[in-house]
């Protein structure tokens, strides 16, 4: 295409070229024909001659002349044409008819160019009328082509080296600012497979954009929104490594517990069994009370192995928690009845003061072993008579619960140390069979299904647990 240009830039000058020695000629010409009408017409010599001294100019585009004279009647006063031309373009009716169309004589110079079948060539025809001698000079004269194309090398070679080194140097420009422009789309196109989207630069959507200012804050994005990448993969790593950290603690604080738990019950059975073995004569109230002792202990440490199991459970499968809509009364309501003989037993009654249309997000077995735990917590240890669940708040996002009983509540020291596993009140070490694991897995279990519960004492008497669950 850029040569194409070139080519048709050069036709364009060539074309103007020729035009400018056509307009010589016709100056020339009509010079000439002024010059015939100071000579005397019948002065044949000087006309013969006339036709050199135009012809001898340097460059001129002239190649030859034919010259005819007429006076006002149409008469031929001279004329240089020869017989083998036999032709009549230069008669004096044919100029009429021409140029005049009614046969007045000619009032200036008049010049055209035509084409002369005779000579097969490009013609000035031009014809003049001198009023003072009362006669037209009609005059034809040929353009010289090669002539034309020897002045037009000529003078145009200066403007034609000027035009090839600008071409020359154009193209190179234009090269290089292809391979730049493909180069940034190279490279643009590169920034948007390692970004993954169509568009980082959110308001540019021009994927061919050549713009280095555009490609620069392309590339400082690209490469800060990696910077941000890796940030946040190296949080996410190093919170992993610390939550495997803190769960591979906790697991050795729980082996550590455990090992320490179990042996206090192991301890106690293993004496209970060895004075019976060695002290057959035992009277029976007091065997049977060992016996009873041995029960209580081997209990203890079947309720610990359970909660062992099921924290672990909780633990190991944190992520495969399946959460579902479940409503909060139908729960209690059938943990109320699963318990009911407990309750009987501790003489404990159990309002639920809870709506009945009330749904949260959670797990249904985990939510329903949280209030049996509560429930046998309260039997077992609060020595009150009245146990409640009621509705604290409702929003559009959560429902708050109060589980409280109207026993002697704990220490207060001991309520930051409730959900602590393997945590029991000293006073409740050698008289019930708890393995201090209810309440810990009680907490596991809520904070799994995304909400939170804390412990408090009651002014008026008792132990209050404050339960948050997300709504559905």
């Amino acid at each position: 295409m850029f040569w194409i240009a070139i080519l048709a830039l050069l036709i364009a000058l060539w074309n103007k070229y020729s035009h400018t020695n056509v307009n010589i000629a016709k100056n020339q010409i009509e010079i000439y024909n002024n010059y015939l009408l100071s000579i005397n017409p019948d002065d044949t010599v000087a006309l013969n001659t006339a036709p050199q001294l135009l012809l001898g100019c340097d460059n001129s585009p002239i190649g030859q002349v034919f010259l005819t004279t007429y006076d006002s009647n149409g008469e031929q006063l001279y004329s240089n044409t020869t017989s083998d031309r036999n032709f009549t373009i230069l008669s004096f009716k044919e100029v009429q008819s021409i140029f005049n169309g009614k046969g007045k004589p000619f009032s200036n110079t008049y010049s055209e160019t035509i084409h002369d079948p005779i000579l097969d060539k490009k013609c000035i025809f031009s014809a003049t009328y001198c009023s003072k001698h009362d006669r037209y000079i009609i005059s034809e004269c040929t353009i010289n082509n090669n002539a034309s194309i020897i002045g037009f090398l000529s003078e145009m070679s200066l403007k034609l080296i000027l035009i090839l080194l600008i071409s020359f140097v154009a193209l190179e420009c234009i090269n290089l600012m292809r391979k730049h422009t493909n180069n940034i789309n190279r490279l643009r196109l590169f920034i948007l497979n390692l970004s993954n989207k169509s568009s980082f630069s959110q308001d540019n959507k021009n994927h061919n954009a050549s713009n280095i200012n555009e490609l620069t804050e392309d590339l400082y994005t690209l490469y800060k929104k990696q910077l941000d990448i890796i940030k946040q993969h190296d949080k996410e790593r190093e919170k992993a490594i610390q939550e495997e950290k803190e769960r591979l603690h906790s697991k050795r604080i729980l082996a550590n517990n455990l090992n320490h738990e179990i042996k206090t019950p192991i301890g106690i059975i293993i004496g209970y069994l060895d004075t019976l073995i060695n002290h057959p004569d035992i009277d029976l109230p007091t065997r049977l009370s060992f016996l009873k002792k041995c029960l209580l202990n081997t209990q203890r440490l079947q309720n610990m192995v359970v909660n062992i199991a099921v924290i672990n459970r909780i633990e190991d499968g944190s992520n495969n928690i399946a959460l579902e809509d479940v409503n909060i009364f139908e729960i209690v309501k059938h943990a109320k009845e699963d318990l009911k003989f407990t309750l009987s037993e501790y003489n404990m009654n159990f309002r639920i003061e809870v709506e009945d249309d009330i749904f949260v997000r959670a797990n249904d077995m985990l939510l329903y072993n949280v209030f049996c735990n509560l429930i046998k917590n309260s039997c077992f240890y609060s020595r009150g008579s009245d146990i409640v669940l009621q509705t604290i708040s409702l929003d559009n996002q959560f429902v708050t619960l109060s589980f409280h009983d109207n026993g002697s509540g704990v220490p207060q020291d001991a309520i930051e140390k409730l959900f602590n596993r393997f945590y029991r009140l000293e006073k409740d070490k050698n008289t019930k069979s708890g393995t201090g694991l209810g309440l810990p897995i009680v907490k596991e279990s809520i904070k799994l299904c995304g909400g939170t519960i804390s412990a408090e004492n009651r002014p008026e008497g008792g132990l209050k647990f404050t339960i948050t669950l997300p709504l559905a």
